[in-house]
């Protein structure tokens, strides 16, 4: 045992701060288990079918549950509801969806874009940061900033033209839900919804478009998939209608081998295992943190998590 007493004051120093560093590197977990998330565990979910479900891990020490919710469902805000209520989960930390720029508890604009999709729809990480707050528990946010995700996809050797391309497709997607409050949406020529959404790609990204226009970006559609650029420009239909016609609709979420499926499985893989790192962290600091995600993430990383906490996920009745 060291006297600190005697000492010099280099060596008290060096004594202290190492003291201090060895604290804080573990944390409230000293005295139990340290969590490390291995993201070579990650699971490729190409048809993730675990939705509207919540699993719980409990080592003893530590708790987590994690909601895999359906974007938008009533019975996913249920379940995210029921974490919350006496004899609930009662989360201490939540995870939610989302990046730290999009803080906000539930915009008028964004309810009302969900409520497309049903009077009861809702977007659940909003809910789920609305509940946090009540109950004072700590709001975690499980998505990097656009402008970091698009430095680690460039790092694994995805290209700037193959980012955008995936970006701005899937953001036509999501963005089609305005047509239920802007009628002229869904009429707007591929050009023109181009020229709306390259100025976001930029100030997310923090880089400049990589196309001169929509004629441009459907012909690397075309380089990365082989198909005809036809297929991008159908839209006269809406809503579900609109999923189920336009065959780009289901490739920008899927990974899958090439295309625009090869982007996906990248960008999934770059937001898993961010969010893994964050499920981690978190745990070293609260003993009950609830993960609010889409179930496709569910599926993708339940084993990594498993490892993690050392125990099987038992479905919540």
């Amino acid at each position: 045992m060291i006297d600190i007493a005697t000492l010099p004051a280099p060596r008290l120093r060096a004594v202290l701060i190492a003291a201090v560093l060895t604290s804080t590197a573990t944390g409230p977990c000293a005295a139990g288990k340290t969590y490390v998330f291995d993201d070579t565990l990650i699971v490729d979910a190409r048809d993730g079918s675990t939705k509207n479900a919540a699993f719980i891990f409990d080592d003893g020490d530590r708790a987590l549950e994690f909601v895999a919710a359906d974007h938008g469902s009533p019975a996913s805000i249920v379940l995210v509801e029921r974490a919350f209520v006496d004899g609930g989960f009662a989360p201490e930390a939540v995870v939610v969806e989302r990046e730290p720029s999009r803080d906000a508890r539930c915009s008028q604009a964004e309810m009302a874009m969900f409520h497309s999709r049903g009077p009861d729809a809702k977007p659940e990480p909003c809910v789920a940061m609305q509940l946090a707050d009540k109950a004072g528990a700590t709001v975690v946010h499980g998505e990097m900033e656009f402008r970091d995700s698009f430095a680690a996809l460039r790092r694994v050797g995805v290209s700037v033209e193959d980012v955008e391309t995936h970006w701005i497709l899937r953001s036509m997607v999501g963005y089609d839900l305005r047509s239920a409050n802007d009628p002229e949406w869904k009429t707007k020529s591929f050009d023109q919804i181009f020229a709306l959404l390259a100025p976001d790609f930029e100030r997310q990204h923090g880089v400049a478009s990589a196309f001169h226009d929509g004629e441009e970006l459907q012909r690397h559609y075309e380089a990365m998939t082989g198909r005809l650029r036809g297929f991008l420009v159908t839209r006269d239909v809406s809503g579900d209608e609109y999923f189920r016609t336009v065959p780009f609709a289901k490739e920008v979420w899927t990974p899958g081998d090439s295309g625009i499926g090869r982007v996906a499985r990248a960008s999934v893989r770059v937001r898993d295992a961010f969010l893994g790192r964050q499920i981690a962290a978190i745990l070293a600091k609260r003993r009950r943190v609830l993960v609010v995600y889409g179930g496709g993430h569910y599926d993708e990383l339940h084993k990594a998590l498993s490892h993690m906490m050392g125990v099987a996920p038992r479905p919540v009745p």
